[in-house]
């Protein structure tokens, strides 16, 4: 037993260590010494620290055990920096630089809870500025006041028991005793320069410690060549995410103080605080462009200012005027390939400027943010910088209320968007819209995510028809009809590759989870049979177009179910049918007469009338609806129908086996909810439906069944 644990693939242990949390990890039971040393070694491979865990990860016993396995280290994910210092500590004494030669992903984030936790229990260091050293000249009277009060002198700067924050800013005098940075700096850009081969990195920008940290992460030499993805979070209120006054008994906090300072003070007595005011405007107690200049001086490795040979460095903390790099010598970063931002409206030209001078082959655009910030830079973008950027990623995240058309349509009208991903945008207008239907001769993927409402049905038509290069069409909640489907030929049916959407034959009735009742109606027999037929001819129309995408691998059609999503339109969150994509416009309002009765509170908790479990309207999987017209589909991957009523019935099941030989995932085959018929008059038999089902699990050879998601998988090596 010991010996087939002991060889146990690393790579196994190594996956493990990445599902797991690290308390899990260090609780586990090990069965035997061999296997014990290869999980630890896996274990430090993909170092990901839970908040739970996170004090337990500080303990000098684990730090020197990461210390002891940097060189085979993949990953760190860690919710707080405070790691950093005593990790490059316990490194000096272990191995050589570079410390982490094959970390490839850093994440390093700030949670406030860790943080309170951490002031309440550790003395807090205090914040020198150089600039002391001019501005306190102590006079004898006051030197001698200074002894005779037992002040200590100023400390030792490399002793930081008392008082002293780093040696980064080599202070001389202290200027205000009570001053904090809530993070140094400098420990996590020293970790980052550790990294020759780092290529993904998270940041939370308060784990630098304020904005002008960031800069400095930013400046032109830090970052290693080898990064390809870089994420900066901004907190959602990151002035207000400072301490509460509560916290420290400082009823004078002013928490709309400049953000990048990021500071706590307490003020001393009311006579003291006169004098500060009368000389507030001359001198603060803090230059700023002083510290970035010291700052900058410690990553070049100088002394001082004075010692740099040649001009020294401008440097401005106006963002949106000035060049936060100064006349620093640009080194562009050429393997990063996408930026993503959270929230970051703070530091929007700062992130500009840099995108500018240090990302030459830039492709991706990731903007999780409420702003929008990035819209009309985007959108007036010279076609000159950044040649390769063309994939666009935005998120919203505040109410619509803010939503800005225009600025949206600045960033989707840019010419060389390839890829266009959207989420969290409800009823957006035609305003943006268009400019999709006049990009599609360009796009390769477009993914509306929860966009419900945003596309007429003669958009998406006419999207479909013009998109030559389309390899993605994806969306939730995205409707359109059938008889509009196949009007015009599609120009991406030889591109084409994933499909996520739903084709209904009609507008279904405004319920909620249940079937509508049929009002009473005499109907004449040849009327319902002509029905019928014009509907099987409507989806061997549908089928013949799907049967001409022959290189799709993955076909969704499921109806969707988003009981976690809140549909907001204009008015409230939706009680009817409004937000059909295929319904938007005026002859949706004439068929349902909308008007604000029809909506409800902007905080109701309504379910909206897609959330049914099953849809009658939509195409089925028979051999009359069709079915052989997708004999073409060869590369077929994955086939989701859930909630649809397709009819399936073995004899359609052994066809699709041969027919699709690549297939290995059908979603949705049958459910609990759906009612299979025998003859289109009754309800199957209980026992005849169990027989079904269980025949249905056979109809792929090797194939098993994931018990909760009726979804089938083709397995390829049976055990």
């Amino acid at each position: 037993m010991c010996s087939r644990i002991n060889s146990f693939p690393t790579e196994i242990l190594t996956i493990i260590s990445q599902d797991l949390d690290q308390d899990d990890l260090l609780s586990c039971i090990l069965v035997c010494k061999e296997w014990s040393t290869a999980f630890y070694s896996a274990l430090f491979r993909n170092i990901r620290v839970s908040l739970s865990g996170y004090h337990k990860f500080t303990l000098p016993d684990t730090i020197y055990l990461a210390a002891k396995y940097s060189k085979y280290i993949n990953s760190i994910d860690a919710p707080f920096p405070s790691f950093v210092l005593p990790l490059l500590d316990a490194l000096a004494t272990v191995h050589a630089e570079p410390f982490f030669p094959n970390l490839k992903s850093l994440s390093i984030t700030f949670d406030h809870d860790i943080h309170l936790s951490y002031m309440r229990l550790l003395p807090q260091p205090q914040f020198f500025y150089p600039s002391d050293y001019e501005d306190m000249s102590d006079s004898d009277d006051e030197a001698m006041e200074y002894e005779n009060n037992n002040i200590d002198s100023p400390p030792n700067i490399e002793d930081p028991t008392k008082g002293v924050y780093s040696p980064l800013f080599a202070p001389l005098h202290r200027v205000r005793d009570n001053a904090y940075l809530t993070q140094d700096p400098y420990d996590v850009i020293r970790l980052i320069r550790q990294c020759p081969n780092l290529c993904y990195l998270k940041i939370q920008v308060r784990s630098l410690g304020n904005k002008g940290g960031l800069i400095h992460l930013l400046w032109p030499g830090i970052l290693p060549q080898s990064l390809v993805r870089l994420k900066i979070v901004v907190p959602e209120y990151w002035k207000e995410e400072v301490f509460a006054a509560s916290d420290f008994g400082d009823d004078d906090y002013d928490p709309d103080m400049y953000p990048s300072r990021d500071v706590e003070e307490e003020y001393e007595d009311d006579q003291d605080e006169q004098d500060e005011d009368q000389s507030e405007e001359q001198n603060d107690g803090y230059d700023e462009n002083e510290v970035v200049e010291w700052y900058l001086t410690q990553l070049q490795g100088l002394q001082t200012p004075a010692d740099h040979q040649g001009p020294v460095p401008s440097i401005h903390f106006s963002f949106i005027r000035g060049n936060p790099f100064g006349d620093a010598p640009m080194q562009p970063l050429l393997n990063l390939r996408e930026i993503e931002v959270n929230n970051g409206a703070c530091i929007k030209s700062l992130i500009q400027k840099f995108m500018t001078i240090s990302c030459p082959h830039l492709h991706a655009i990731s903007l999780i943010d409420s702003s929008y910030f990035f819209s009309g830079y985007v959108g007036h973008m010279n076609e000159g910088i950044m040649p390769e950027l063309t994939e666009l990623r935005i998120e919203n995240m505040d109410e619509l209320s803010h939503f800005n058309e225009n600025n949206m349509r600045g960033a989707l009208s840019f010419s060389r968007w390839k890829s266009i991903v959207l989420r969290d945008f409800y009823f957006v207008g035609d305003l943006c819209t268009g400019p999709l239907v006049a990009r599609a001769e360009t796009l390769e993927v477009l993914d509306l995510g929860v966009n419900a409402g945003s596309m007429q049905n003669w958009l998406i038509i006419g999207f479909l028809a013009a998109a030559s290069q389309l390899k993605a069409l994806l969306g939730d909640g995205f409707y359109f009809l059938a008889k509009f489907a196949c009007q015009r030929p599609w120009a991406c049916s030889n591109t084409i590759e994933v499909l996520r959407c739903q084709i209904l034959l009609e507008i279904p009735l405004v319920d909620y989870s249940i079937e509508p009742p049929q009002p009473y109606t005499i109907f004449i027999e040849e009327e319902q049979e002509d029905e019928y037929q014009r509907a099987e001819m409507l989806q061997q129309r549908v089928m013949r177009q799907l049967g001409r995408c022959h290189q799709l691998q993955e076909l969704d059609l499921s109806h969707w179910t988003p009981d976690n999503y809140a549909i907001r339109a204009p008015n409230g969150i939706v009680t009817v049918a409004f937000g059909l994509m295929a319904n938007r416009g005026p002859d949706f309002r004439r068929s349902f007469n909308m008007d604000p009765s029809d909506f409800g509170p902007i905080d109701a908790n309504v379910k909206r009338p897609w959330t049914m479990k099953s849809q009658n309207n939509c195409l089925q999987f028979t051999f009359e609806t069709g079915l052989r017209e997708l004999e073409g589909l060869k590369k077929l991957r994955k086939l989701n129908l859930t909630g649809l009523k397709h009819r399936i019935s073995v004899e359609e099941l052994k066809w699709m086996r041969e027919a699709w030989p690549n297939l290995e995932q059908f979603e949705g085959l049958f459910s609990n909810d759906m009612v299979f018929e025998d003859d289109g008059d009754g309800d199957e038999d209980r026992d005849n439906r169990g027989i079904r089902e269980e025949e249905m699990r056979q109809w792929l050879q090797g194939g098993e069944v994931i018990a909760g998601d009726n979804t089938f998988w083709k397995t390829l090596l049976r055990m």
